[in-house]
């Protein structure tokens, strides 16, 4: 298990025995302004998030959501697949309580040269073909997606 340090929320890497990642686990309590949030960005479930209409601990059912419209779509976007678990492990965010069992998102783990973000600073920005911008494009209208920015796209 690794910790993802470069989000605002608790984001692990499950690992098998190998150091192969299988899935990334988002815990709902780990979400920018949930209460148990391993940065700077601390709150309460339901509290406002980063942008409005966006609140702490809807982001794992969203991931699920977007899966499940995807699927719905014959996988038009590409979603990795995604399910609700519950899971414990030590290495979670758990300032008072210690080990307990948490629910989140699990999504299958996938390989990416980089985010968009990466490709803007080079200016190399035309290996997105218009289909692929099209794709996320159509799943972020039927999701009313208000979180899409270059760092969340692969």
């Amino acid at each position: 298990l690794t910790h993802s340090f470069i989000h605002s929320g608790g984001t692990y890497f499950i690992r098998d025995q190998y150091g192969q990642t299988l899935c990334v686990f988002k815990p709902r309590d780990e979400e920018a302004f949930a209460a148990n949030n391993p940065k700077e960005f601390k709150g309460y479930e339901g509290h406002p998030a980063f942008r409005e209409g966006l609140f702490a601990g809807d982001g794992a059912p969203r991931e699920m959501a977007a899966y499940l419209l995807d699927q719905s779509a014959g996988f038009h976007a590409r979603v990795p697949l995604t399910t609700m678990v519950e899971a414990f492990h030590p290495a979670f965010s758990n300032p008072d309580t210690g080990v307990i069992w948490k629910e989140g998102a699990m999504q299958s783990y996938v390989e990416a040269k980089s985010t968009v973000e990466a490709f803007v600073e080079r200016n190399a920005l035309d290996v997105f073909s218009v289909d692929d911008v099209h794709r996320i494009g159509i799943l972020d209208i039927r999701l009313c997606n208000l979180d899409r920015n270059e760092q969340n796209i692969l």
